[in-house]
């Protein structure tokens, strides 16, 4: 809680890595807002996919994890080596919810 983000991950009661969920996110930063003391701004990341939405889709995906208090997102391109797409995805800029 001294820090200045969060970078959620989530696990089960096997030790197994499972998908974070806005739920998530809503439930871990309630638990945050509840025990920090101090006023310093406090960041919320994820990653995620949005190649290849539309405006509208989109929006549908993003608007669920910026309600939940998501403060930034990050493109996770991780399993494309192709240096034209990521450069490609770089120059789109980030995305907004309007």
């Amino acid at each position: 809680m001294r820090c200045d983000g969060l970078l959620p991950v989530k696990m089960n009661k096997e030790g197994k890595f499972e998908e974070v969920l806005p739920a998530d996110v809503r439930q871990m930063k309630a638990y945050i807002d509840s025990k920090r003391t101090t006023s310093m701004p406090f960041d919320i990341v994820v990653e995620g996919k949005t190649a290849g939405l539309d405006h509208a889709k989109m929006q549908e995906k993003l608007r669920p994890w910026f309600e939940a208090g998501v403060t930034w997102w990050i493109k996770a391109m991780w399993d494309d080596p192709n240096l034209d797409h990521i450069l490609a995805r770089v120059k789109q800029g980030p995305p907004s919810i309007e």
